[in-house]
């Protein structure tokens, strides 16, 4: 018997299924009516199990990610972008600046297996910005450890030559990101390192990259200047990510401040992680140039 055929504990599987969220849009259900039963009962776990066996899928009657993102793929595809919220699709409007790949598409980089993360009943206000990894794909390998105990909800990296977010968790759960924040903010990290000691790497890659003064006080001294096309993907994916969810979007407002009181009472919602944690210095010597790529007329920043 194969493994993807392996029997299952009905008992298990109506425990693990009564837990989940996944919403079951009607197209799927259309296709497989059974699915529409109660997700705590013998008839759902069975119906899993059957599709699971009929495409190949680990055969266990769990609703999981996996199965869920099959179903997604085969009976709810998407022909627009979009970020998922509580395992429900948000439309992003389609831009020139990023692409946008969703960790439910085939393509797409998938952390939740990896379990570096944890539930949250709160909706997140806030976002809180990092850098990581040298690009995309060497962040998500950093994340998807189960030795780290570190995780982002986006990703935002070069490939070749265009830039790209990744959603990596569904935006509802808790990344571990920035500490005394997580509970409230939706983790994004920059995939490019600021140290100039990266400086061959990058230029190997094609980046043609800057040293430039680091205009704050944190960090070093000298520093790469970040890729134009990661700055405009991430100030417009942020304002784009921010009107999907309905955030009000007040920007911390200088780059070498500590603000943490200010997120912790909702006055800012725009930070990096250096906003709130002494010992951290990324994003200082970016953020204003994120910021301001943001807000091109400065009369339209919000006052915090």
């Amino acid at each position: 018997m194969s493994e993807n055929h392996r029997p299952f504990s009905l008992d298990a599987a109506k425990k693990y299924n009564s837990k989940q969220d996944y919403i079951l849009f009607d197209e799927i259900t259309d296709a497989i009516p059974v699915l529409a039963s109660p997700n705590d009962g013998a008839t759902f776990a069975l119906a899993v199990h059957k599709y699971q066996q009929d495409n190949g899928l680990l055969a266990d009657g769990c609703l999981g990610r996996q199965t869920y993102t099959h179903l997604l793929s085969a009976y709810f595809p998407s022909s627009s972008e979009y970020v998922v919220y509580n395992s429900a699709r948000i439309p992003l409007p389609k831009r020139d600046e990023y692409r946008l790949v969703t960790f439910d598409e085939p393509n797409g980089l998938d952390l939740h297996r990896f379990g570096n993360f944890s539930t949250r009943s709160d909706r997140p206000t806030s976002v809180c910005v990092h850098w990581g990894g040298l690009d995309a794909q060497h962040c998500y390998n950093v994340f998807a450890s189960r030795t780290r105990k570190v995780s982002s909800h986006f990703l935002i990296g070069l490939e070749d030559g265009a830039a790209v977010v990744y959603q990596v968790l569904d935006a509802q759960h808790k990344a571990w990101h920035g500490g005394t924040v997580n509970d409230i903010s939706i983790g994004i990290d920059i995939c490019q390192q600021a140290t100039t000691s990266w400086k061959d790497h990058y230029d190997k890659e094609g980046y043609n990259l800057d040293v430039i003064d680091n205009p704050t006080g944190r960090g070093e001294k000298k520093v790469l200047s970040l890729h134009p096309k990661l700055r405009i993907a991430a100030a417009i994916f942020i304002g784009d990510l921010f009107d999907a969810l309905n955030l009000d979007l007040l920007p911390a407002p200088d780059a070498s401040s500590i603000c943490l009181n200010e997120v912790q009472d909702g006055s800012v919602t725009l930070f990096g992680h250096h906003h709130v944690n002494r010992r951290k210095w990324d994003i200082s010597c970016w953020y204003d140039s994120i910021i301001d790529e943001m807000f091109l007329d400065e009369e339209q920043l919000p006052q915090s």
